[in-house]
């Protein structure tokens, strides 16, 4: 469906459109793109500005924010881009032309998933050098190829002041619409021809220098006169070209053979073409509509190679033919007019055969002249002779046959009521057919109504259905009916080309059951997917209507494969990244578990020296202590991380006085501030402000701005902390004057793993990963995050924003404190830990505490203690060999007597662990490394 272009010359432009844009200066370029990506904002599309010389990155963002007050948050959610060359061509690398497309088409469908309407985009080649061009509008050429049947709309500006004549040809050529700036108005135009007429008017009357002339026949083709045609150009020592469709290739080559013409041999030698025109058709029209660059790749490639060769050549075509006969005379007018802009380039002699049947109804003499106003002479199934007699003669031809035509379609009004019951039954079929191709996702769904509805639709008995692949192997799809051997045959003999043949036997095929088959090549986005043949047990007339209609079948099942293909090709790629997902997350929990298990026996070593009270190591144990307790910090990073991307993060929620999260942070941020000697300030309501938010996590992500303002500034440095109170939301501002942000890293810094420069001391040190928390936790608070600088040791600024709660009153507050004294009453503890080390640091640290302990280092150990001297409390570590945690204590509460309360000691802290060891019994979860202060706090909560 068709969007707004936002350009009022232009209107709506249909998705796959490739306009090209001729400007003079700054002013041009902004009134044309400014709407255009407005229009692509206002019609949910993800877009990409891509700028140059005369118009930079800021000046495009500053006069599109002046029409779309909103544009900061279409860029914070990733909708727009708007980046200079530099920027996009150091993104992109040295890649070739296969690689960008592949690039855009790859944005195109990221941008579908994430439930947008399409791709805009648009690029300026200020940038080009002239060295570059012949390689960039080859890539203009593949581009305008590829973007056909996606749903990406692009517009490419090119410099007038930069383009010579040539260049301006090449850019309307590869772009299927364009605007030239022309004095102080914008020209639509569809061909180079009227773009250089509309810079230089006089420029364009030179295309009567080169012979173009057309001719007309009625019934029989005249490869007699085509094959002397070609032959007297041979004989000139010149090279010649022929491009007609299946069956009059037949009776041409018949021709050159009857004239002693070494067929194989000119052709090897590139002195004479043939070129089936049926193919270049299907892949160069567009129904309606043209494709140039296709016929520029297909034909005047192959004709520009014969010219070096040959300095001349005399070609013959009826492209233009099969476009009239296919009702699209304006089509076949605007290859006439392109064909006309060549031959000023190159040198060709061209004839351009037609049939008059192509222009018999009545309301055809327009067309008809349009097409003679074209050439430079005509004639009627004889040479040209004098212009004017030869013009009349043709007039005179035409209007005969539109006569006869008319009669005719009188006579056939008789019976077109009883065909109309007919009729109505075929197009029932047909509208079941597009809604069943329309539907289909899986190449298994293609099977099956290529086998079930197809051949019902245009009366087939065989229909052989072949997948062409990229390594260049080929597998059948669907092989049904009558007749598979012969269109087997057909489709390995036909290659990449359209087949229409009422005498499969004379294709190879012996003794085939077949009476009447077509092979036509499937493409979709400028790929070859395969080959679809069809096959026919009675005689059938391949006329022109059905071949149009059988063509479009043959479309829209390229266009089902195709989907067919990539959905299967993104569900695969989904299965990858859902199993790479899940590899990471197993991944990063065994990573938490065997990093918190070194560091559990470390932990409680300090605190064990801290109970003993002994001084003489107090700075040591004072710089371990704290070196662990930054390891803990990375590696419940690293978890929060996978929690928060898998949505495994859930909020307690409740109102809360910011002036108290603010404090919490404080208190968490203080070691890292003091450490580095800063001055810290703070400005807080102290009227309080309530917002409903989870305490622990919001606490978490003004303890990370901290963190990173003290991490970034020099020591001795300045941080200060403010809460602003609004209407309806309340910021929380962090600003130092550390190292700040370089202007290309502040789009990307709440990205995962991003960091700002440190030396190669990394003094800083940290992961890049509190900026990704704090931004996830507020997405999920509903508040916002941003970041500002005004450069390179200048500081920096975060502030986030949340809505106020409507309740002013916080909730009860949880008073309990965070380290509770050591019960008064001793306790018979058990601890079982595999870590050696581990157990018997806790245990040692249970015993200053004024415990009784017992230590085992795996299951039954734990048990034969248990039995000895039974516990009130035991301490087990889940992961323990022979005998996990879980099993120990079922075993444990199955020995008799009171059982033991259960606490379990683990390095996986997972909601999902936690859950299991309840599930299990368990009455505690401790996550290694355990503090003292969570131990005495369990125990007493025991009480």
């Amino acid at each position: 469906m068709a969007t707004p272009s936002g350009i009022p010359q232009l209107g709506d432009l249909a998705p796959g459109s490739h306009v090209g844009q001729l400007y003079r200066d700054q002013q041009d370029l902004l009134d044309t793109l400014v709407p255009f990506f407005a229009a692509g904002l206002a019609a949910n599309e993800r877009c990409i500005w891509v700028t140059a010389h005369p118009l930079g990155a800021s000046q495009a963002r500053a006069a599109l924010a002046r029409v779309v007050p909103d544009l900061a948050q279409h860029e914070r959610s990733k909708q727009i881009e708007i980046l200079d060359h530099s920027a996009w061509h150091t993104r992109s690398g040295e890649m070739t032309s296969e690689q960008v497309i592949e690039s855009w088409l790859s944005a195109e469908e990221a941008a579908l998933r994430d439930g947008y309407a399409g791709l805009r985009l648009s690029g300026n080649t200020y940038w080009l050098g002239s060295e570059q061009w012949a390689s960039f509008a080859d890539y203009e050429c593949k581009v305008h190829a590829a973007f056909q049947g996606r749903k990406i709309i692009a517009l490419c500006s090119y410099s007038l002041a930069k383009c010579d004549e040539a260049e301006v040809v090449d850019v309307l050529r590869n772009h299927s619409i364009s605007l030239v700036r022309s004095n102080d108005t914008w020209e639509v135009v569809h061909g180079a021809t009227a773009a250089l007429a509309a810079l230089e008017p006089n420029r364009l009357h030179a295309h009567q220098t080169r012979p173009h002339t057309v001719e007309f026949y009625r019934d029989t083709f005249p490869a007699a006169r085509v094959a002397e045609r070609l032959c007297g150009a041979m004989r000139a020592r010149h090279a010649a070209a022929a491009l007609v469709t299946a069956p009059h290739m037949v009776e041409l080559r018949a021709a050159l053979t009857a004239r002693d013409v070494d067929i194989a041999a000119a052709m090897g030698r590139g002195q004479l073409l043939l070129v089936d025109a049926d193919e270049v058709f299907a892949r160069a029209w567009t129904r309606p509509g043209l494709r140039t660059n296709m016929v520029e790749q297909l034909v005047l490639r192959p004709l520009r190679d014969a010219i070096a060769l040959y300095g001349h050549v005399v070609a013959f075509g009826e492209l233009v033919d099969i476009f009239a006969r296919h009702d699209d005379r304006d089509g076949a007018i605007a290859l006439e007019h392109w064909w006309n802009d060549q031959l000023i380039r190159y040198s060709i002699d061209l004839a351009c055969g037609y049939t008059l049947d192509a222009f018999a109804a009545g309301d055809q003499v327009d067309t008809f002249n349009h097409v003679c106003n074209a050439h430079s002479a005509f004639g009627i199934d004889a040479p040209p002779a004098d212009a004017e007699v030869d013009r009349l003669r043709v007039e005179l031809g035409q209007l005969t046959t539109a006569l006869a035509s008319e009669m005719a379609r009188r006579q056939a009004a008789e019976a077109a009521y009883e065909s109309t019951r007919i009729g109505r039954g075929q197009l029932v079929r047909l509208d079941r057919l597009a809604s069943a191709l329309g539907e289909v996702t899986t190449r298994l769904e293609l099977v099956d109504v290529m086998t079930e509805i197809v051949g019902t639709t245009l009366d087939t008995d065989g229909v052989l259905l072949v997948e062409h692949h990229d390594n260049g192997t080929e597998s059948t799809l669907v092989g049904h009916g009558v007749g598979v051997d012969t269109m087997r045959h057909v489709q390995a003999a036909s290659g990449s080309r359209s087949v229409w043949s009422n005498d499969p036997s004379a294709l190879g095929a012996e003794s085939s059951p077949l009476r009447a088959l077509f092979a036509l090549p499937l493409y979709a986005g400028g790929r070859r997917l395969g080959m679809c043949v069809m096959g026919f047990a009675t005689p059938r007339e391949l006329n022109p209507p059905f071949r149009a209609l059988a063509q479009d079948v043959v479309r829209q099942i390229a266009l089902a494969l195709d989907r067919a293909t990539t959905y299967e090709r993104l569900d695969h790629e989904r299965e990858r990244a859902e199993l790479a997902s899940r590899a990471k997350d197993e991944f990063l929990a065994m990573l938490g578990h065997e990093l918190r298990n070194p560091l559990a026996p470390i932990l409680t070593a300090t605190q064990l020296m801290r109970l003993r009270g002994s001084d003489a190591n107090e700075k040591e144990r004072v710089v371990i202590e704290r070196q662990c307790k930054h390891m803990m910090r990375l590696v419940d990073d690293l978890l929060d991380v996978s929690r928060i991307t898998r949505g495994k993060v859930e909020l307690r929620r409740r109102a809360v006085e910011v002036a108290d999260i603010v404090a919490q942070a404080v208190e968490l941020a203080s070691p890292a501030l003091e450490e580095r000697n800063h001055k810290l300030s703070i400005d807080v309501d102290p009227n309080g402000v309530v917002v409903h938010a989870d305490p622990q996590r919001l606490a978490q992500v003004i303890c990370n701005l901290l963190t990173n303002a003290a991490r970034y500034t020099p020591p001795g440095g300045d941080v200060h902390l403010s809460v602003h109170p609004g209407a309806s939301t309340v910021s929380v501002s962090v600003r130092d004057n550390g190292i700040g942000i370089d202007a290309k890293l502040l789009p990307h810094i709440f990205d995962s793993f991003v960091q700002g420069r440190q030396g190669i001391d990394r003094a800083a040190g940290g992961l890049g990963l509190g900026l990704a928390i704090a931004k996830s936790l507020l997405d999920m608070h509903g508040g916002s995050i941003r970041a500002t600088s005004e450069g390179p040791n200048k500081g920096s600024e975060f502030t986030i924003e949340l809505p106020r709660f409507a309740n002013t009153r916080p909730s009860a507050r949880n008073t309990s404190g965070a380290f509770a004294l050591p019960s008064s009453r001793r306790r018979r503890v058990l601890v079982v830990d595999d870590n050696e080390d581990a157990a018997f640091l806790f245990s040692e640290a249970l015993k200053r505490l004024g415990h009784h302990v017992d230590v085992a280092y795996d299951g039954p150990t734990a048990l034969e203690a248990a039995r000895e001297n039974p516990p009130e409390i035991a301490f087990l570590d889940i992961g323990l060999p022979v005998m996990d945690g879980y099993e120990l204590g079922r075993r444990l509460r199955e020995l008799g007597g009171k059982p033991p309360h259960l606490i379990a000691v683990t390095g996986y802290g997972h909601t999902s662990d936690k859950e299991r060891s309840r599930d299990a019994g368990f009455e505690m979860h401790l996550v290694k490394p355990i503090e003292l202060s969570q131990v005495t706090d369990a125990m007493t909560k025991l009480d």
